[in-house]
């Protein structure tokens, strides 16, 4: 089972590399985008703990601000440096 998902996420990222024509990274919604995805997934998998639309709004909005100022000094943020 593992080998199969190895081999698909290995073909997977492989195969993206030929196809990237620009980068979104830094868009102004990949933040919300990420976040979206990830509450799918999570109440995909998780049934029994859902994460209510409520709170998805909250989460959504709280990463939709993450790279305003000065949030976005944070992203590498060291506390011990």
């Amino acid at each position: 089972m593992i080998s199969k998902v190895l081999f698909f996420l290995t073909g997977t990222i492989l195969t993206g590399g030929l196809f990237i024509n620009q980068a979104n990274a830094y868009g102004v919604d990949t933040h919300t985008y990420l976040t979206e995805e990830t509450i799918q997934f999570f109440n995909r998998n998780f049934s029994d703990k859902k994460i209510s639309s409520e709170l998805s709004y909250y989460l959504i909005d709280g990463a939709r601000l993450e790279d305003n100022v000065p949030r976005f000094l944070n992203h590498f943020y060291d506390p011990v440096n």
